[in-house]
């Protein structure tokens, strides 16, 4: 039997398969979506807390970045090669990659909630000695999200990647100074890998 599909660069997946990929995917991130809708609720509810006013910032990146993977390929700009069912612009395309580095504020803000309750423990729970640490937390949380995601955007450095969305990458899929043929890339900068080295795989 022939095979009626077409292939992607997606791990030389069929048109089918990108499609039932796609629906789960998007399926999955419209439950996480609504939880992350409860949770935003639940924390604005108890924010006069410390720890509620954290968990509220961080629910609030999460709801965007759910947001974006229910959008999902629609915001591959139109005619993009390989692409399953694009049907964004170039600014679209951007706007996914940008919120999804700005994602990065999810994991921080996980890891200064340890900070937080070491402070908290260190003052016996004495909320007149321990909240000095709460906008020092918020601050920091989103230094490196916030210009990492600027600073890739003044490169044009949010393309498809060849899989489902838009993140980092450069156009043509596999040009740069890592390309084995020398193909230079039209949208993106050229040391695409060792940028997404320093500003996604280490910080992840």
């Amino acid at each position: 039997m022939e095979e009626e599909e077409e292939s992607s660069s997606a791990g030389d997946l069929t048109q089918f398969q990108l499609a039932i990929s796609s629906a789960a995917n998007r399926a999955a991130s419209v439950v996480s979506l609504g939880c992350a809708l409860i949770m935003t609720r639940l924390a604005y509810r108890r924010s006069d807390r410390l720890y509620h006013r954290l968990i509220l910032g961080m629910s609030l990146h999460l709801i965007s970045y759910m947001v974006w993977n229910v959008v999902e390929n629609w915001a591959v700009p139109v005619g993009t090669p390989h692409a399953y069912d694009p049907r964004g612009t170039t600014r679209t395309c951007s706007a996914q990659g940008f919120f999804f580095q700005l994602a990065f504020c999810i994991p921080f803000y996980y890891v200064f909630l340890s900070t937080y309750s070491f402070v908290a423990i260190r003052n016996r729970f004495d909320p007149k000695k321990y909240m000095w640490v709460e906008p020092y937390i918020h601050i920091l949380v989103h230094v490196f999200p916030v210009g990492s995601a600027i600073y890739l955007l003044t490169l044009e450095a949010y393309n498809y990647n060849g899989y489902a969305a838009c993140n980092l990458a450069s156009i043509p899929f596999g040009c740069g100074d890592d390309s084995p043929d020398g193909i230079p890339c039209e949208r993106g900068p050229q040391n695409m890998e060792q940028l997404a080295w320093y500003f996604n795989a280490l910080p992840g």
